[in-house]
């Protein structure tokens, strides 16, 4: 018994190092490196979590001597502790990895700023770390959060707090912004489960009432393994429409790079490939471009969006008629529901989210409305390599809104960069190296405008209509 009380003392100790080691790094942040408020937030919760852990642990290898039973419950919620704090340890060096000159933290505040307009949401906050994968993600459940309130739960420190979402960027994006544009869709994923889950799910188990009505009662291993699939495919729908509503055909064009999926514009409407499956998690990349089409085009972007030259508008044209030869790949569709059933109830769910999404994000047609304005003064100013922080309109000077600068920076990339190689540097502007020097010039120009018209906004916010400035 004395060798167990000792063992219970000497774990104790090492996880009480372990910690302290841990949360130093947090500790360690003061004028260098700089992350955003909500990195912070993140931060300082890891940092309180870690000395709530260690006090608790000062005091718990007593009464291990009273009885056998008693230290080995001990050691089972010591290894409890342990498990969480090395889930914790996996994400933390992410997080201080993603300070603010290895994020594209303007882009991610413009895209946030959108988000907070929401009633509903406008308390949310995101915490980007840095991901060795190349995508984006939003954590799932089981992972940060879930591990630290465990942890709190143990140790009776103090809950995650619940209105700051953790989302991952692939690390070799830290200084990118066309990519990036897809943390609008992984910022859904948060939104959804905060807010809009019960309304979404709601529709999905009227679909499936409606499907047994035709079909016949179905067992429960099936109605769950439906369900499931469902609730999957539909998410990740939402959180398209979602993006596209907060900032526009910007995630449209990001999602098709990401893909490749400007193969599709020119394959035969008969080849059936990878873009037209559905797995277990994932709707198929072109019913999710069909349903983008169909979003533009209710809200009023597809009049803006057709005028570009491009292969990537190109995918959500024939996205209209490619999106009928889709297949489903994946075991958990049951089988006397067949798999056109199945899709069909798909298609009722996303039918019912293109006018669901945007009676929640309502500020789409003021976008549009400032992009057809504006965005031909911003790509002449990108043309002529001028941050376009401000732009002349009808003799006045404007200030752009932030999404309208990032869809008419993706519009100049997509149709203007070998304007920009011709008017700023000698050579081919069929030069793969040309083009993707200028790319990253246009990326860092883009950025530098978001960052600067949010500040002047907020400084004619403060200020009752303009900026003070000093003699």
């Amino acid at each position: 018994m004395k060798n167990l009380s000792e063992t219970v003392r000497q774990e104790s100790a090492a996880l009480y190092r372990f910690i302290d080691s841990v949360i130093r790094r947090c500790s360690e942040i003061h004028e260098y490196p700089v992350y955003t408020e909500s990195s912070e937030r993140f931060l300082k919760h890891v940092k309180e979590l870690g000395a709530a852990t260690k006090e608790f642990l000062k005091n718990f290898p007593a009464s291990t001597e009273k009885d056998k039973d008693t230290a080995l419950s001990k050691r089972r919620k010591l290894s409890s502790v342990r498990s969480g704090w090395e889930n914790l340890h996996e994400y933390l060096q992410a997080a201080l990895e993603a300070d603010t000159l290895h994020v594209p933290t303007s882009l991610i505040l413009a895209i946030q700023d959108q988000i907070n307009r929401l009633e509903d949401l406008k308390e949310l906050r995101f915490t980007v770390f840095h991901s060795d994968q190349v995508n984006y993600l939003q954590l799932p459940p089981g992972t940060v959060k879930e591990a630290a309130d465990e942890l709190a739960d143990i140790v009776q420190g103090r809950r995650f707090p619940l209105s700051l979402g953790l989302i991952g960027m692939p690390y070799s994006q830290s200084e990118g912004f066309f990519l990036n544009c897809l943390l609008a869709h992984e910022m859904g994923h948060v939104a959804y489960q905060e807010v809009y889950s019960p309304d979404v799910t709601t529709q999905i188990e009227s679909a499936l009432e409606a499907l047994e009505r035709e079909v016949g009662v179905l067992d429960d291993q099936d109605i769950t393994l439906s369900l499931d699939t469902l609730k999957y495919w539909t998410e990740e729908i939402f959180c398209d429409l979602f993006a596209i509503c907060l900032i526009g055909p910007a995630y449209s064009f990001a999602l098709i790079e990401l893909t490749g999926a400007t193969l599709l514009a020119d394959l035969p409407d008969t080849v059936v490939d990878m873009f037209h499956s559905f797995t277990e998690y994932h709707p198929a990349d072109i019913a999710r471009f069909h349903l983008h089409l169909t979003l533009h085009k209710k809200l009023g972007w597809w009049p803006e969006i057709e005028k570009i030259s491009s292969p990537y508008v190109d995918v959500l044209r024939v996205s209209e008629t490619k999106s009928a030869n889709v297949r489903i790949e994946t075991t958990t569709i049951p089988e006397r529901v067949g798999d056109e059933r199945f899709l069909q109830c798909f298609w009722q769910i996303s039918a019912w989210l293109v006018k669901f999404v945007p009676r929640q994000v309502t500020f789409a047609s003021e976008l549009i409305t400032a992009y057809r304005d504006q965005s031909d003064r911003i790509c002449e100013s990108f043309r002529q390599a001028v941050v376009p922080s401000t732009v002349v309109i009808r003799g006045r000077r404007v200030h752009p809104d932030p999404v309208v600068l990032i869809d008419a920076a993706f519009r100049f990339y997509l149709e203007g960069i070998p304007k920009l190689i011709d008017n700023i540097e000698e050579g081919d502007p069929t030069k793969v190296e040309s083009r993707s020097w200028s790319a990253e010039r246009l990326e860092m120009w883009a950025l530098k405008a978001i960052e600067d018209c949010r500040l002047i906004r907020r400084a004619e916010n403060q200020y009752g209509g303009r900026p003070q400035t000093r003699d």
